[in-house]
């Protein structure tokens, strides 16, 4: 028997009896009266989004990724040549664009997979001057 809509969406009811009450929450909200959004603290990147699916009776969160990414937050996203941009990399015109700090890249590589300082830091196109 239902009794009353309850929090963001759910239907609150008294189980006939059996139980206090209990409710039929919505996606992506649970809890004991609908009051938990569960896809809070869920940060899907890369045009990923949060959906919320019962496994084994508990209702959990995780990201639906668009066909170009993968990973647990569709952290990886990969570009024309079917290789991941990793480490914030972006895709742009088919290569992958590290992510910057301040003006310099964290990260370099063909896929932004090389940590350190970006190779243009070492200054390889000044010529070296002997005295």
């Amino acid at each position: 028997m239902f009794l009353s809509d309850e929090k963001n969406g759910g239907t609150c009811f008294d189980d006939d009896g059996r139980v206090r009450f209990g409710c039929e929450c919505i996606s992506p909200f649970g809890g004991e009266t609908c009051e938990i959004n569960l896809c809070d603290g869920t940060e899907c990147r890369n045009g990923g989004t949060c959906v919320v699916e019962a496994i084994e009776g508990i209702r959990t969160s995780s990201c639906k990724c668009p066909d170009n990414t993968e990973g647990e937050k569709c952290e990886f996203l990969f570009c024309g040549s079917g290789i991941p941009c990793y480490n914030n990399g972006t895709c742009i015109d088919d290569m992958c664009q590290c992510s910057q700090e301040n003006g310099r890249a964290k990260y370099h590589g063909e896929n932004c997979e090389i940590e350190g300082e970006e190779t243009c830091a070492l200054t390889p196109c000044k010529e070296m001057i002997k005295i």
